[in-house]
């Protein structure tokens, strides 16, 4: 399974196709769902297979997880570039929700978790 990153905001459009989750099964959702309500220090981090997309999570007193997207495709004929999204959750409920829809998002009729 591959699937495509897009971040738009105005003047931006950065994608980057055929991001695969395979190696790992659902490694993306299962990463987000591990993260610690009650905190951690540092930076967390989780990459595909080829370093296309990379998500770091960091937790903020009061409860906010930050979790930076950041879009590298290695493959580009124009040479490198990245670009890096942060997404500020609730570490609860709101965490666990993108968790969730993650899982489903990943998971396909015939697809080994």
């Amino acid at each position: 399974m591959f699937f495509v990153v897009h971040a738009q905001a105005p003047g931006l459009g950065a994608r980057v196709e055929g991001v695969t989750d395979v190696v790992t099964g659902r490694g993306l959702a299962r990463f987000l769902e591990r993260l610690d309500l009650h905190g951690w220090q540092g930076e967390q981090r989780w990459a595909d297979a080829d370093r296309d997309l990379i998500v770091k999570a960091r937790y903020e007193s009061g409860g906010q997880v930050g979790l930076t997207w950041v879009l590298r495709p290695w493959r580009s004929v124009f040479g490198g570039w990245d670009v890096g999204v942060t997404a500020w959750l609730e570490a609860g409920a709101a965490k666990d929700g993108v968790a969730a829809q993650f899982h489903d998002f990943l998971t396909a009729e015939g697809f080994p978790v």
